[in-house]
């Protein structure tokens, strides 16, 4: 059937992969290239094939669950909850930038829809259980020149609320090789509070003095607000900075000890969130 209902969209949005709507599109609005067959996808799906048109940047599924009001922390409070669990990421090295960078996907580097459009830059055709679905990515202006940046001065890790099928298959497109986003985590990654996906960075096991995430959801970083560097909401505005302003600031935060102090008083968040 064709998607052509808002509804039906979010319903998808909010499913688990194994629940995604078939979907298939009488007419796309691009000539797609074809470019690999994958038969063994790490994520475990079993993918007929992967399409992508390369454009300009540009616009499109957000494929996170937007959260609600969730009580916030300071960083003393974290400090005194340490975790007990095996860490994220392996131990650092002698290699490892000293600070870790955390990327959001969805609305932060990239915009998706389940819909076609014309100024698409990725279309991904993921089958699962015999079921398709088409999701259309587009790419937030100055995307591989950010990626390139930050790579070459931090740990970058990309942490997303999304689902893994959808996200490893723009992140193959975005980032081969794993350069530019060593750690990859995913919503299995993520800590669950009655049904919101909240990034908790103690997880990582860094010093959190030296993480920093950027998310367009303050509620996504919300147990460590001072961590954070919100950005707007990407859809499809090619005018858009905001990965270039960001690289100033991350570049200001090189340059202090706990990366904290500075956040919170240049966007104040916890007591935002609080109040």
């Amino acid at each position: 059937m064709e998607i052509d209902n808002q509804e039906q969209f979010n319903l998808v949005k909010s499913a688990g992969c194994d629940l995604i709507t078939s979907a298939r599109f009488s007419e796309a609005s691009q000539t797609v290239y074809q470019i690999q067959t994958c038969k063994n996808i790490p994520c475990g799906i079993n993918c007929e094939n992967v399409e992508v048109e390369i454009e300009d940047d540009s616009q499109t599924m957000d494929t996170e669950t937007e959260p609600e009001d969730i009580p916030s922390q300071s960083f003393v409070a974290e400090e005194q909850q340490p975790l007990s669990i095996k860490p994220l990421l392996p131990m650092k090295t002698r290699r490892t930038h000293r600070q870790t960078l955390v990327l959001d996907l969805d609305e932060t580097l990239v915009h998706s829809e389940i819909k076609p459009f014309s100024t698409a830059n990725l279309i991904v055709n993921i089958f699962y259980q015999d079921r398709p679905c088409s999701i259309y990515v587009s790419f937030r202006p100055g995307l591989f020149r950010f990626l390139e940046a930050v790579s070459q001065r931090f740990e970058v890790v990309l942490f997303t609320a999304s689902h893994k099928c959808y996200a490893e298959q723009v992140l193959k497109f975005i980032d081969p090789d794993m350069k530019l986003m060593k750690y990859r985590l995913y919503r299995e990654n993520c800590a669950e509070s009655n049904g919101v996906f909240l990034k908790d960075l103690r997880m990582l096991g860094r010093d959190l003095r030296e993480v920093i995430i950027v998310d367009n959801s303050v509620q996504a970083f919300s147990l460590q607000p001072d961590n954070g560097i919100p950005i707007s909401s990407w859809y499809n505005d090619m005018m858009d900075r905001e990965l270039y302003r960001t690289v100033e600031i991350l570049d200001e935060l090189q340059r202090v000890g706990d990366v904290r102090e500075v956040l919170h008083q240049k966007f104040n968040i916890s007591n935002n969130l609080i109040n």
